[in-house]
């Protein structure tokens, strides 16, 4: 009986541990991008992988009323630092190169580039952003953009890690 008794329990703590793991892995798959950045420097082109995609939503910093939803797009993880932030305007390209763009309602799409120490930003619409995933928890797609002293061809799948409109 003893036997049984531990089998039981250590399936239990298993099934408990998986549990908690499967969640962290789970967000971390899907917080990937594929693609590069390019910006015009002062000498020469300055260029960056891209490999990290992290969707965020919060107020706009204009109009709280409104909710705002952004990729940051980054060639290091940021998670962490993400993730500490105190609000939405924080997780934004703060301490890394890389892109970030905002997905209007309108089709537009708002966009910074930052390759140290030169920084782009302007609005695209059209096709530059193509999303075959477009729902509150999760987008995916891709983005292209060329001009406007920044280049990018990037693919990605980010679920929300973080709505900076609901309190932690």
């Amino acid at each position: 009986m003893r036997t049984s008794s531990r089998l039981i329990h250590r399936s239990l703590l298993l099934s408990f541990a998986s549990a908690l793991i499967a969640p962290g892995a789970i967000a971390a798959a899907s917080t990937t991008a594929t693609g590069s950045l390019s910006v015009e420097g002062p000498d020469a082109p300055l260029v960056i992988s891209l490999k990290h995609a992290y969707y965020v939503s919060g107020p706009d910093r204009f109009d709280e009323t409104k909710t705002v939803r952004s990729i940051v797009f980054t060639a290091d993880d940021q998670r962490a630092a993400i993730d500490a932030c105190p609000d939405m305007r924080c997780a934004m390209l703060s301490s890394s190169d890389g892109l970030q763009i905002e997905i209007g309602d309108d089709g537009t799409v708002n966009w910074w580039a930052h390759v140290a120490p030169v920084q782009y930003s302007s609005t695209t619409g059209g096709d530059a952003l193509k999303l075959s995933v477009d729902s509150a928890g999760r987008v995916a797609g891709s983005f292209k953009l060329g001009g406007s002293g920044a280049t990018t061809a990037v693919e990605f799948d980010a679920s929300l890690i973080r709505d900076f409109s609901k309190p932690e």
